[in-house]
């Protein structure tokens, strides 16, 4: 069967489906709306790593400047 159709301006174009062509569409849209929610989520946990590396950075200088030497080990990275 013959799957390609030549419409009125000579340029070949692909037939499917508009069932499977709806049903792409919805996957399509609910894959962009998991993107999304991955990013808003992804966005927030770099949010509260800078937060505690803030804290641990005011920490380490408070409790410098009562004459005690502190320094965190490590890269700080709670990711």
């Amino acid at each position: 069967m013959n799957n390609h159709m030549e419409n009125n301006d000579g340029i070949i174009a692909n037939i499917i489906p508009t069932q499977s062509f709806m049903n792409l569409e919805n996957e399509n849209k609910q894959l962009i709306e998991k993107i999304l929610e991955q990013d808003q989520r992804i966005s927030k946990i770099l949010k509260v790593n800078e937060i505690f590396e803030i804290a641990i950075q005011k920490y380490e200088e408070a409790v410098n400047n009562l004459g005690y030497r502190i320094e965190v080990a490590g890269d700080n990275e709670f990711i």
